[in-house]
């Protein structure tokens, strides 16, 4: 037996695309929560030297390019072990190509268990550190909760979390490439910037209803495909206060007050779609079980 981790999930509350800085990356402005939809982790350390990763689902990605891979290459490179073997094994539950940080989530768990399972006693910054060369999601799936995401993503500032509420996610049978979501955005004049100052607000206020009624993702101008806001319209009239699609797509997100309500319109959804579930707000990032 190894050393298990739980890697939670993220949305997006706001999300705002700026300009592209000189190094050609998008500035943004963001504020991210974390879920609790979990993949599951397992660290066994090899006699190997090398990094292995077994997934319980195929995935269309080559091992150098997979998240949790390059996650604990960076580690080993950081603080300079070598020849020491690591396989990971990984039980999806997050979606890919949804929004929902789901190869993140996985790099922050792989960099959070190298660090307790090698002894090597990093700080968070430290780790942060890691996950920024792996991906600009990684520090915060690393720090999880609620936070203030700027500049290429990795400027966090933690805030208040979501008050108690249920999140019912939705993701489509279409998957959304975030490479090819920016082009579209590039390519497509958009209106004047919108700032996340009263989103942030009625979250530090503990105002759900707030929150809900300033839910914005400027991909939503972006995205080509009507099953989003169709799904969007249906979460709205099983009772939630707020729908919106996280990060680039596909997934969608309705928030409810009443978990009632949440758990007829999850019954309603089921089998309609790809992926439905529903989960709740958490005040922390990936952990050890």
């Amino acid at each position: 037996m190894g050393l298990k981790i739980l890697a939670p999930a993220k949305i997006n509350l706001g999300l705002e695309i700026g300009e592209k800085n000189k190094n050609g990356y998008h500035e943004v402005d963001m504020v991210m929560q974390s879920i609790s939809l979990f993949d599951e982790m397992e660290l066994i350390i090899s006699s190997t030297g090398t990094i292995e990763i077994e997934i319980d689902k195929k995935l269309n990605c080559p091992p150098g390019k997979n998240i949790a891979y390059r996650a604990a290459r960076e580690f080993f490179e950081y603080t300079k072990i070598s020849g020491r073997g690591i396989k990971i094994k990984i039980k999806k539950s997050i979606p890919m190509f949804a929004g929902l940080a789901g190869g993140s989530a996985d790099g922050a768990g792989v960099i959070i268990g190298l660090n307790k399972i090698f002894e090597t006693n990093l700080e968070l910054s430290e780790m942060c550190k890691i996950g920024e060369k792996v991906g600009s999601d990684v520090p915060f799936c690393i720090i999880g909760g609620a936070a203030c995401a700027r500049g290429t993503g990795t400027n966090l500032t933690s805030i208040n979390t979501l008050p108690h509420c249920n999140i019912l996610v939705v993701k489509p049978f279409f998957s959304v490439s975030t490479f090819e979501a920016y082009s579209r955005f590039d390519s497509m004049k958009m209106t004047k910037e919108r700032n996340m100052n009263a989103l942030v607000t009625a979250l530090e206020l503990q105002d759900l209803s707030g929150v809900c009624a300033n839910l914005y993702n400027r991909f939503e101008e972006i995205v080509d495909n009507e099953e989003v806001f169709e799904i969007k319209n249906k979460l709205q009239k099983s009772g939630a206060l707020g729908a919106l699609m996280t990060g680039s797509g596909s997934a969608v997100y309705g928030v409810f007050e009443n978990r009632g309500k949440a758990e007829i319109c999850l019954q309603d959804l089921c089998g309609r779609y790809e992926f439905v579930s529903l989960a709740q707000p958490l005040n922390h990032g990936a952990f050890l079980i």
